[in-house]
């Protein structure tokens, strides 16, 4: 299932437009990531050509908590679309450091709220099982 996010600066570096994708045994994050770390970029219209597409593969045994958050739109660099669903994922690396990810869930009306909330526990449990 793909959800279409708009990634929020938190402890990995994703930036802009991006998808996250529920896999039968992984989260699959795809989107941008700076290629140089210049702050100032976030306000410029040309920060786009210092970005590089990538994707981070987490699978749901390293999850450490998940959660949505208030996210406030006073610091929401891009300020063209209102504030959706925010959803923070923390998660454990392979040489065991704790990191984390923070992206919007921009939605339709007709979807349900918590949507993203419970396909998410719901491939967690189902790997839990196995």
């Amino acid at each position: 299932m793909q959800f279409n996010v708009e990634y929020v600066p938190y402890k990995i570096p994703f930036c802009g437009d991006g998808s996250v994708f529920l896999n039968e045994t992984a989260l699959i994050f795809e989107g941008s990531v700076k290629k140089i770390n210049i702050p100032v970029l976030y306000f410029w219209d040309l920060y786009h050509n210092f970005l590089v597409k990538t994707i981070r593969t987490v699978p749901y045994s390293t999850i450490l908590n998940y959660k949505k958050v208030f996210y406030s739109p006073v610091f929401y660099y891009k300020k063209r679309k209102p504030v959706g669903n925010c959803y923070q994922i923390n998660y454990r690396l392979p040489d065991g450091k704790k990191t984390g990810i923070k992206f919007i869930y921009h939605q339709n009306k007709s979807n349900n709220k918590n949507i993203f909330l419970m396909k998410l526990e719901e491939h967690m449990n189902a790997i839990k099982k196995i």
